[in-house]
């Protein structure tokens, strides 16, 4: 079976290697067995943060005596510390001497029963919580990076710009890979594309069904299978929930602004491909335009998809030369 996997794999690489083809490779389920093993190997942690939310995340220690440095390692939307993605990182910056921690989003990893609210891309706070505990408790005095992914990219953005306090004083460099700066552009791209449209949307609704059986008649959303696009399904979940009028209210509370930017603290890398079919690179070639910051960094790629980047290996995404480039710099 392993074997006609890699097969279809290895010609859907050959035949495909535009960004729709490279995106689906991302999310292919299988997980090489090293990665596996990887997990296998993993310290499990449950903690609540001060403000009473409980999270789950998986830590593995350094194969060197003396670790390089702690790398936090934040997933996609709907994705979570066991995804392929992560765990291919993960792997590799184990293998290169780093301390890992795989932190899962609240409701991501079948955790929907654990908090009462709901998750949605406006938990900045609650996350930061959780970065910090991690930081404090693995990386008290040695350096710590933060890698996300797609919305996983907004979010260490985002806390990476809010630590102007220095509530996390180590952190040394972030890094996000197919950030979605601007999540309703994103969301407009998804639907256009009714496979991954309906992939995602799909997902959601898996989602919204574990937290309205976790939590029964806590949330009103009776009515969501009549709506088949992710904008629609967002706009009819998030008038629920009581802080926001619309979906557009909604997404601009968590977009990230290009002036967001002039208020770097530290190091801060953007990594996305010019043929990405959900995050417009026009969002990126502006900023690498009316770059102001000499912390921030951009590097558009021409081609890798969203969250893909299989350009020269299907084992090793491309990304990871530059991470560990970044970090070793």
């Amino acid at each position: 079976m392993h074997s006609l996997f890699h097969h279809l794999k290895r010609l859907f690489f050959r035949l495909g290697r535009g960004g729709f083809a490279q995106t689906i490779l991302s999310g292919v389920g299988y997980i090489a067995p090293r990665l596996i093993d990887l997990h296998n190997r993993s310290m499990l942690f449950e903690f609540d943060t001060t403000d009473k939310n409980k999270f789950r995340g998986y830590f593995n220690k350094s194969k060197l005596e003396s670790s390089k440095a702690l790398v936090i390692l934040l997933h996609g939307w709907e994705g979570s510390s066991q995804s392929s993605y992560i765990l291919k990182t993960a792997y590799n910056l184990h293998d290169n001497g780093f301390d890992v921690f795989r932190l899962d989003f609240l409701d991501h990893g079948d955790t929907h029963s654990w908090n009462e609210q709901i998750f949605h891309g406006n938990l900045l706070q609650e996350h930061f919580k959780a970065i910090e505990w991690i930081s404090q408790t693995f990386a008290k005095f040695q350096k710590v990076h933060i890698i996300g992914f797609s919305l996983g990219g907004n979010y260490s953005v985002r806390i990476a710009l809010s630590n102007l306090g220095r509530k996390i004083p180590n952190l040394h460099h972030t890094i996000a890979i197919s950030p979605a700066l601007n999540p309703e552009k994103a969301t407009i791209k998804m639907d256009q594309s009714k496979i991954l449209g309906r992939y995602f949307l799909n997902k959601w609704m898996n989602s919204i069904d574990k937290k309205v059986k976790a939590y029964p008649g806590l949330f009103n959303f009776e009515e969501r299978r009549k709506f088949k696009t992710v904008m629609d399904l967002t706009d009819y979940v998030v008038r629920r929930t009581g802080r926001f009028d619309t979906a557009k209210s909604y997404f601009d509370a968590y977009t990230v602004y290009p002036n967001d930017f002039n208020k770097i603290s530290s190091p801060i890398t953007l990594i996305t491909a010019k043929d990405d079919p959900i995050i417009p690179v026009e969002d990126f070639e502006n900023l690498s335009l009316d770059k102001k910051n000499p912390l921030l960094n951009i590097i558009i790629l021409p081609r890798g998809g969203h969250n893909g980047f299989f350009t020269e290996s299907l084992s090793k995404p491309v990304y990871l030369k530059y991470i560990q480039k970044i970090l070793s710099s």
